[in-house]
């Protein structure tokens, strides 16, 4: 029997349409399967202080997947400094200061994993606490809320947010294309 008229164009349209939505099906599946994956090693850091036991600043990663710490500004009232021994003069005064620290910047900071990045000590080296108006441990409490933090960090997968924590302005964390390089203002501790 002779192919009818058209037939062949028709034929070549179904077989188009149907290639065409293949193709969109797979590029939607794996635009899921990076979701799932993006979803899966998705950091999330958290800056906080405390005075419980003594008082610290804290950082920890509250997400499911490793940050890549690759910038990190600390300071006291909008000032950046670059370490921490300048963080505690700016705050108590220039008297010689004693604290346990650790690093951040550029460090890896594991899924559930928290680390105090500043502990001010007294001189016997026990851990401050707020105390008598005027020592050094209720200097520290009433200012510790002076210092801010700005941190850039990356997933496994190079998506990468700034944390901006601390200070007189909320806490929030906002997806950014790229860390800065380092920088004046780059904390170095």
């Amino acid at each position: 029997m002779p192919a009818q008229p058209g037939t062949g164009r028709y034929e070549a349209f179904v077989a188009t349409f149907i290639g065409v939505l293949a193709l969109g099906v797979s590029a939607y599946t794996a635009y899921v399967q990076r979701q799932q994956v993006r979803a899966q090693v998705w950091p999330i850091l958290q800056y906080s202080t405390s005075n419980e036991p003594a008082l610290r600043l804290s950082l920890a990663n509250k997400g499911v997947g490793p940050a890549l710490i690759r910038d990190v500004v600390v300071s006291v009232d909008g000032q950046p400094l670059p370490l921490w021994r300048d963080v505690l003069r700016r705050l108590l005064g220039p008297a010689p200061h004693h604290y346990s620290q650790s690093t951040v910047s550029n460090i890896v900071l594991a899924a559930g994993e928290g680390r105090d990045i500043l502990e001010p000590r007294d001189a016997q080296g026990g851990g401050l606490r707020p105390g008598s108006p005027g020592s050094e441990g209720d200097l520290f409490d009433r200012a510790r809320g002076r210092v801010a933090v700005e941190i850039c960090y990356c997933s496994t997968l190079g998506d990468c947010w700034t944390l901006r924590a601390g200070g007189s302005q909320p806490d929030s964390t906002v997806e950014t294309r790229r860390c800065p390089s380092p920088s004046e203002r780059t904390f170095r501790e």
